[in-house]
């Protein structure tokens, strides 16, 4: 074990080294390593093995030990070429290891794509809030993103292997044929990347996060690794174009984008684009293992501010940044290990997860199948539809209904204050509140779903919360480049304008060329752009809303996890209101005239604790 572990997401406490085990219909980049991405040569594919960063030896492939799943589990590895780098999802790449255009052919024999089967859907739920409970006994293997088949339909100069295929097969294509194309490469410019042949895949490594491919997509798995951190302000600090108000005027700042880690008695991580100077950060959660260069740094997702961000809104009216950056100080050490967590998130941070908990590394901000929800529950085509039209047909009146008498205003008043479950069983008891209408569904949605903010919020997502180090990588290079570029060229033409007797024309290339830079870094404060949030339309068909959560309740992992880190917040917002109350009780005690020694454990009380501990 690690003196010093990878550090995890301040907020939702999964680490950012989570992998993914791509499926045989996926393309490369819908695979990735779970461990020091930017550390590989390639960062396309979860490679398999216990060397290095999963790079495996020749013994161990060939007599199976690196092969952890069962023959019937369909699995394959794909033998990678290491030289160079590929940054994930980088395009014109082809699906195997030799950087070349490779013909499209049918689907072979090594190619069986894992197809699930469809269950019957469940009927829709009326307006049952436990559409969110805990319970995961279901698990789904369908992929919310439509990716394309590349590797089932491309020819690859070196086929998968898979699990279920004879031993001199495996034994033959292990080893790498020395043929024309890779006679100038040796075996060590070679990994082997795991491919799920399905749900069966058991693949597993010590102290590794990873997730099978078939159970979550890699567009919902988007960002689980991206780091980002708040840095405290040194006293030199000068204001940015693109700071946010909070940076201006609070004691931190937001750093880039993590995308590569180093080990420097802490974790490291360098950071694209290098705000405010600063490229790499020491993000870490426990203040007492410190160490090395560098000031500590608030770890999280950007996804994961996103939803703190709207849970301290929707308490007090203002995001509480000062609080958090407070609280990480205070929740340092054991009160930080022992915050009570998700389940699932717990058996995650312990590498002991297990098939229903991908939903823990899921994008909690940015959802295909909510979307489609939401535009399915968009009424705006129908002029008669309103917050009173009414989703149950009429009951006739039952005799001896104590509630029939009554107007719909009184029933509305009588339902107001109660929860799903309770008009549920109020609507057995009494025909009167069989026909509702759509404004009770709002009310409930509002008040058991305040996580889907898309009911009620329009604050826009962060232009960190989207984007990946390795889409920002390239513009801060180019940036870079220019920046060089144009140095060396007011260097020369300052020269040759000394040099003349009319320098005008030079000064006036050298004024053009500062004017396109400039234009170039005015344009930079607002990249990347940030993308709209998503927003329930005003004539939202709130009981279908309702139904269509519940019935795909499995499938929304992102909501899934959204969830999740909305109570983590709340949480850490109850414990952020609990400090601020110990300071008010202990000023307010000390200026009625208590000692500040008074509140210091005394050594009795210490020397019991130590023998308790002992014992």
């Amino acid at each position: 074990m690690f003196k010093h572990p990878m550090p995890t997401c301040q907020l939702c406490g999964i680490g950012f080294e989570t992998g993914r085990i791509r499926t045989p219909a996926e393309p490369r980049g819908a695979g990735w390593h779970s461990r020091g991405p930017a550390s590989l040569g390639d960062l396309r594919g979860f490679l398999q093995g216990d060397g290095d960063f999963g790079s495996p030896t020749l013994s161990h492939m060939a007599d199976g030990r690196d092969r952890l799943c069962p023959p019937s589990a369909g699995c394959m590895v794909d033998k990678r070429w290491k030289k160079g780098t590929e940054l994930l999802d980088a395009p014109g790449l082809v699906d195997n290891f030799f950087d070349r255009e490779v013909e499209p052919g049918p689907q072979g024999d090594y190619y069986d794509a894992y197809v699930s089967e469809s269950s019957e859907e469940d009927d829709p739920y009326e307006y049952d809030s436990n559409y969110e409970s805990d319970s995961e006994s279901s698990v789904t293997y369908q992929s919310d993103a439509d990716t394309p088949s590349v590797l089932a339909n491309t020819k690859s100069s070196a086929s998968p292997i898979r699990s279920d295929s004879p031993a001199t097969v495996h034994s033959q294509a292990l080893i790498p044929v020395r043929d024309k194309v890779m006679v100038n490469y040796e075996y060590e410019d070679f990994n082997y990347e795991h491919i799920s042949g399905g749900p069966n895949c058991q693949w597993r490594v010590d102290r590794r996060l990873v997730f099978n491919g078939h159970f979550i997509s890699a567009d919902e798995m988007r960002g689980c690794n991206t780091v980002q951190c708040f840095v405290a302000k040194s006293d030199n600090w000068v204001p940015e174009p693109d700071d946010q108000k909070f940076e201006i005027s609070g004691r931190f700042f937001l750093s880039g984008l993590g995308y590569q880690w180093a080990r420097q008695g802490n974790w490291r991580a360098s950071v694209c684009p290098p705000r405010h100077d600063i490229e790499d950060v020491k993000a870490i959660n426990n203040f007492h293992m410190s160490e090395g260069p560098g000031v500590p740094c608030l770890p999280f997702h950007p996804t994961c501010l996103e939803v703190f961000k709207r849970v301290s809104t929707q308490r007090s009216g203002a995001i509480d940044y000062e609080g958090l950056f407070a609280w990480w100080f205070i929740a340092s050490g054991e009160v930080y290990d022992n915050f009570p967590r998700d389940p699932a998130a717990i058996r995650a941070r312990s590498y002991q997860d297990k098939p229903g908990d991908e939903f823990v590394v899921a994008n909690p901000c940015f959802m295909t199948k909510l979307a489609s929800i939401v535009a399915s529950s968009d009424r705006s085509d129908e002029p008669s539809f309103g917050h009173n039209t009414t989703v149950f047909r009429a009951a006739r009146k039952a005799a001896g209904d104590m509630f029939a008498s009554l107007p719909r205003e009184l029933l509305l008043i009588i339902l107001d204050p109660l929860g799903s479950k309770d008009i549920a069983n109020l609507r057995l008891a009494s025909r009167s509140f069989h026909q509702l209408p759509q404004s009770v569904f709002r009310t409930l949605t509002l008040r058991e779903l305040p996580w889907l903010w898309e009911a009620w919020s329009s604050m826009e997502y962060s232009k960190w919360a989207y984007h990946k180090p390795s889409e920002l990588l390239p513009t801060y290079e180019r940036r870079e480049i220019r920046d060089e570029f144009l140095s060396r060229a007011e260097t020369v033409l300052a020269e040759e304008a000394r040099a003349v007797q009319d320098p005008e024309p030079y000064h006036a290339a050298i004024s053009a060329l500062r004017e396109e830079n400039a234009k170039e870094e005015e344009a930079l404060k607002n990249y990347p752009e940030s993308p709209a949030p998503l927003q329930l339309h005003e004539k939202t068909d709130w009981y279908h809303l309702r139904c269509e959560l519940a019935r795909n309740h499995s499938t929304l992992l992102g909501l899934r996890n959204r969830r999740r880190i909305w109570k983590d917040c709340e949480e850490i917002l109850n414990q952020i209101d609990g400090h601020r109350a110990d300071a008010e009780r202990y000023r307010q005690e000390v200026e009625d005239g208590a000692h500040p020694d008074d509140f210091l454990m005394s050594d009795d009380e210490e020397d019991g604790s130590d023998d308790d501990e002992e014992w």
